[in-house]
């Protein structure tokens, strides 16, 4: 019994550790709107990505904002991580934002299985002073990224992801984001 005890005890631990390791870096909660003061991290997107449900054996799911221009990865909005709480009531979803300097980007499914060779693409431009909403990314899955073929959406839940915006960082304003939902547009090989 004391050693069934031990057990149970080690493994909260290490959950407990597993939530701080996997943080969410990206929430809105922890959005910077005084950066929005300088030039280089001027333009702001908010935007919600989710699952229908995770299982522990599932591949992490991201969604990647890419510059254009050095077509590597900028942020990873995480969809599907377990080990974080969710933020959304309806699915396993999570509102992320970011500051980013103005330009072009694209964003793209990022699934860590190894047989994903394309993923699919929204393109975006971004100005200098841009707060933008850009919509829920949706994986219609039991198991996201476990391997097989998913459903994905864009849809628009402006109202609701811009409300829990506002409820976890007050110095965000919904009357003040444009909403500019992302459409995919294209299938580019996974980053």
């Amino acid at each position: 019994m004391r050693m069934a005890r031990v057990l149970a005890a080690a493994m909260v631990f290490a959950l407990a550790g597993c939530n701080s390791m996997f943080g969410n870096p990206t929430s809105v909660a922890r959005l910077d709107v005084q950066q929005r003061q300088n030039p280089a991290t001027s333009a702001t997107i908010i935007l919600s990505a989710g699952v229908r449900e995770v299982c522990f054996s599932s591949y992490p799911v991201m969604v990647d904002l890419v510059s254009m221009a050095s077509r590597q990865p900028v942020f990873h909005f995480t969809a599907n991580n377990e080990f974080i709480k969710p933020q959304l009531d309806e699915n396993h979803g999570f509102v992320h934002a970011a500051n980013v300097a103005p330009g072009q980007y694209y964003l793209t499914l990022d699934v860590w299985a190894k047989q994903t060779t394309s993923a699919p693409v929204a393109y975006l431009s971004l100005a200098p002073g841009d707060l933008v909403y850009l919509g829920e990314f949706f994986i219609d899955s039991g198991c996201a990224g476990f391997g097989s073929r998913d459903t994905v959406l864009i849809r628009n839940r402006a109202s609701r992801d811009l409300a829990k915006a506002a409820e976890l960082n007050p110095a965000i304003d919904p009357a003040k984001v444009e909403v500019r939902v992302m459409t995919f547009v294209e299938q580019r090989d996974a980053p």
